[in-house]
């Protein structure tokens, strides 16, 4: 014991009232079907499999993109290194997955999992959110436009300039930067409409 109040602490983490909340909420978790004994009924011939999670809270939705991203990590790296990629977990609204931690597991891909065949794509409304990390192990940026309030700061974090992202047109127009292993091609302006 340090402080004397961890009796009062282990005495409400035991009361009936959190062990019901507790309960209620393993209950509402199960109901969800993501622990389901069987795998979802993906066809093994289609190209795209898609986990629709809009029906699951936040914290939720993080708990199976973080536990599918881990899996396909692991199963990716126990079929050894790859000289290209064989697989995209791609994730729309990334930003409510990525953290600010170097060993979660989106971290971890962005960083290491192109060498076994796996690679990532997060999409987003905004940068603000993805770390520095992420960022510099992405080897494709493609930047359909920016709102002028974020203007200056994704011109600063992405070393583009501002009049550059501000002459994006909505539906028409996009900036595109590809790097490999040998160079940075950098940024370049693609018509969409074509």
């Amino acid at each position: 014991m340090e402080s004397g109040d961890e009796i009062d602490s282990l005495l409400k983490m035991t009361s009936k009232e959190v062990l019901q909340s507790c309960y209620e909420r393993l209950c509402n978790l199960e109901s969800t079907g993501i622990f389901k004994p069987t795998a979802p009924q993906f066809d093994p011939s289609s190209s795209i499999w898609r986990y629709d999670l809009s029906a699951l809270s936040t914290d939720e939705q993080k708990m199976v993109v973080d536990m599918v991203a881990e899996d396909l990590f692991e199963d990716s790296r126990r079929t050894g290194e790859k000289g290209q990629t064989e697989l995209f977990i791609c994730i729309d609204e990334g930003h409510k997955f990525v953290t600010k931690d170097k060993d979660h597991v989106l971290s971890k891909i962005a960083r290491e999992a192109r060498k076994f065949g796996l690679g990532m794509i997060l999409s987003s409304q905004g940068l603000g959110d993805f770390t520095d990390e992420i960022l510099s192990n992405m080897g494709t940026k493609f930047i359909l436009g920016v709102d002028s309030t974020f203007l200056d700061s994704t011109a600063k974090k992405l070393k583009i300039e501002p009049k550059r992202l501000s002459s994006i047109q909505i539906h028409k127009t996009a900036v595109i930067q590809i790097k490999n292993q040998m160079e940075d091609h950098g940024w370049h302006d693609m018509d969409l409409a074509g």
